[in-house]
């Protein structure tokens, strides 16, 4: 059985999900690898794209879903 975690909307108080811990980590492992450490930082379409090369390409085939994972992270 695959191991979940729950992330919470920031938009919406008081709604959560269940989501792939292992597709999180993996995202957000790759965030680390992009996100600047100063100021301007990216924005959500610069990150979904610099993204792709740092996912495994076993969960994320051609960066499938990247967009929604980032967005979660």
């Amino acid at each position: 059985m695959e191991e979940k975690i729950i992330v919470e909307n920031v938009k919406v108080p008081g709604i959560s999900t269940r989501v792939s811990k292992v597709m999180y980590d993996a995202m957000l492992q790759a965030m680390w690898v992009v996100l600047p450490t100063k100021s301007p930082g990216l924005t959500q379409a610069e990150i979904r794209e610099a993204v792709v090369p740092y996912l495994p390409e076993s969960l994320f085939p051609g960066g499938a879903k990247a967009g929604w994972w980032a967005k979660t992270v």
